[in-house]
């Protein structure tokens, strides 16, 4: 019986290892910390979740002038130029850290 219990608590903190390193690498395999590195990345993922969020695939065109800035941690990606066919300038803002979405917002 104790050694069942030794056994199966070493099991587990052999576990809780493996996802506590899991947690702290991202899925490059590098050191966890910002999954958005940098602009590139920021505006792909922008770019998808205004075209998902706002149901117009104008966004997922490369010749659409996009900007992304990032400030304290959050990343803000928007269209440069006015497009009457969804009334303005849309943007998104998501943490840099892992990609939570904070905000949707259209500015006619």
């Amino acid at each position: 019986m104790l050694k069942t219990v030794i056994l199966i608590s070493a099991v587990c903190v052999i576990i809780a290892g493996v996802i506590a390193i899991a947690i702290n690498y991202n899925s490059w395999g590098n050191l966890a910390g910002d999954a958005i590195t940098n602009k590139e990345m920021a505006m792909q993922i922008g770019r998808e979740l205004l075209a998902e969020y706002f149901e117009d695939t104008c966004f997922l065109d490369p010749e659409l002038p996009m900007g992304a800035e990032e400030k304290n941690g959050v990343w803000k990606v928007y269209n440069l130029k006015e497009d009457k066919s969804f009334g303005g300038v849309a943007y998104v803002e998501f943490y840099k850290k892992d990609g939570t979405v904070l905000k949707f917002q259209l500015d006619d």
